[in-house]
């Protein structure tokens, strides 16, 4: 899941990227303005930032998991299996 959400935002990205420099190439000179161009830089940051929050969880699950499998196995009373005397 965490593939395909990343997967959908550079996608996004790469969309923004392509209508800004189309809308450069078609308009004249000076109808493509300011509030154009940050309204395309506002939607590639909003993607970068959701792609950033989906990775630091992604993360801190993948520690989790490999810190949960690292740790030694309990028995049915929650205390840590010890050398049996």
């Amino acid at each position: 899941m965490w593939l395909l959400t990343l997967g959908t935002m550079s996608t996004m990205v790469s969309m923004v990227t392509t209508y800004l420099q189309s809308l450069r190439m078609m308009t004249p000179d000076g109808y493509f303005g300011e509030a154009t161009f940050f309204i395309c830089v506002i939607g590639m940051v909003g993607c970068g930032v959701v792609a950033l929050i989906h990775t630091i969880f992604f993360v801190v699950w993948v520690v989790m998991k490999l810190s949960k499998c690292m740790m030694p196995e309990k028995d049915k009373n929650g205390n840590q299996d010890v050398g049996e005397a």
